[in-house]
């Protein structure tokens, strides 16, 4: 009986040996397991904060757009006023500027029309008037007449 009671407490030894080499296996395997489970939940926590970082980053990115922005729309703005105020400006200054011309235009018309009148040329009485302007030369300009001279003609005219 001592020999079967060896062989079985032998038998059990070996199942217990079999049993803990078994376990020793499922724990290797679990800690393998929560290693790489724990090392899966860091990089998502990881990744979680980037994102977050990145959210945040994109966000004071697109604030600072959005102040740069109006502050381009409030330049532009203020600038387009200022060219309209130049423009009216502008606009007034040519305005006068062909209104002195034509009183520049209408006055010299009236001093050649007075001149022609008090002196018209003799040679040229009865010619066409094709062969009147053939002869003539242009004039350089004389620079102001005499105020004097211009009213008196206009007087004369008038």
């Amino acid at each position: 009986k001592v020999e079967t009671m060896q062989d079985v407490v032998k038998g059990t030894l070996q199942k217990m040996e079999a049993l803990e080499a078994e376990y020793r296996a499922s724990l290797e395997l679990f800690n393998a397991m929560k290693d790489q489970a724990f090392a899966a939940a860091q990089q998502a926590f990881e990744a979680q904060e980037e994102s977050a970082t990145t959210k945040r980053y994109v966000e004071e990115s697109r604030v600072a757009s959005e102040k740069a922005l109006m502050e381009v729309r409030s330049e532009l703005s203020a600038f387009i006023d200022e060219q309209r105020v130049f423009c009216g400006f502008i606009d007034t200054e040519q305005r006068s500027y062909q209104e002195l011309i034509r009183q520049e235009v209408n006055a010299l018309s009236r001093l050649v029309d007075a001149t022609l009148r008090i002196d018209p040329p003799m040679s040229n009485i009865g010619a066409s008037p094709a062969s009147t302007l053939e002869g003539l030369q242009p004039l350089e300009p004389m620079g102001e007449l005499p105020i004097a001279f211009a009213d008196q003609v206009l007087r004369s005219s008038g």
